[in-house]
C-alpha cells in the first residue's frame, strides 16, 4: 500500500505507535515526510561553500593580486572563519570572505560590465551618497 498517494492513510499511521507498525508502513511514512520536507517552499536552499586553496585562486577569483590578500590577511580584513589554516596552506571560504570584505569599511563590490566583478576602494573625500 502506497502511502505517498493518502493523507488518510499517513494520519493513521501517525497516531499508531512506531513499534506496533510494519517495516513498510514505517518507510512509507518516513519517504512522505522526506516528499513533504521537499516540497516545501519556506525551506532555505542549501548552498555549497565554496573553498579555494591558497592565495592565488582567492585572488584570482577576486580579481586583486596576492599582495593584496596578503595585505587584507595581515590587516585582519579577511580572518577566521572565512580563513583556515591547514599546516602550511591556506583555505578560504568565498562567500565568508566577501562577506568581510564588503563589511570591511572603505571597500565595496563592484560588478563589471564584462561579468566580472572586482573590488574597489571607496574614496571618502567629503561627499556623501
Amino acid at each position: 500500500m502506497k502511502l505517498t498517494d493518502s493523507n488518510i492513510n499517513i494520519e493513521q499511521l501517525l497516531s499508531k505507535r512506531v513499534i506496533d507498525m510494519t517495516g513498510q508502513e514505517l518507510v512509507d511514512l518516513i519517504s512522505s515526510a522526506v516528499q513533504q520536507a521537499t516540497l516545501r517552499d519556506d525551506m532555505p536552499e542549501h548552498k555549497e561553500k565554496r573553498i579555494l586553496h591558497g592565495k592565488k585562486e582567492i585572488a584570482s577569483a577576486l580579481t586583486v593580486s596576492t599582495s593584496t590578500i596578503s595585505r587584507w590577511l595581515d590587516n585582519g580584513t579577511i580572518h577566521a572563519p572565512a580563513v583556515i589554516r591547514a599546516d602550511r596552506v591556506l583555505l578560504f571560504d568565498y562567500d565568508l570572505v566577501l562577506e568581510q570584505l564588503q563589511a570591511s569599511e572603505g571597500l565595496r563590490w563592484q560588478s563589471k560590465q564584462n561579468g566580472k566583478n572586482s573590488l574597489k576602494a571607496n574614496r571618502h573625500i567629503g561627499l556623501t551618497a
